[in-house]
């Protein structure tokens, strides 16, 4: 069954091939928005503890990945992994201290 209407939490549209409403504060606003929001939140955590076992010492499965001074400072230690998000100032800067360019430290995930 396709949508007739698709819900944004922000303030931009996407295409969807249906018609789509744009909600400021969605989550707080709209049923849907905000269990989508709840189930995106509990596979990333479940993600962050896989990638955590793969790549000990940065500690996703504590932080889940949020900047706080734990993942700043492994970064620095260890350098990024291939999960780090590279237009993210603080991975951006290890990159270009450690002269990293095209490569990426650590392995990708196996599923």
């Amino acid at each position: 069954m396709r949508p007739r209407l698709v819900f944004v939490d922000g303030v931009d549209r996407i295409e969807a091939g249906c018609d789509c409403e744009a909600v400021v504060s969605g989550d707080a606003l709209v049923l849907s928005i905000a269990a989508a929001s709840i189930v995106a939140k509990v596979v990333r955590d479940r993600l962050m503890k896989r990638i955590g076992a793969a790549h000990p010492g940065y500690g996703f499965e504590r932080h889940m990945g949020y900047a706080v001074p734990e993942h700043r400072r492994a970064l620095v230690a260890l350098g990024p992994t291939v999960h780090h998000r590279r237009s993210f100032a603080p991975v951006a800067d290890a990159y270009n201290e450690r002269g990293i360019m095209d490569g990426f430290a650590g392995d990708l995930l196996a599923p």
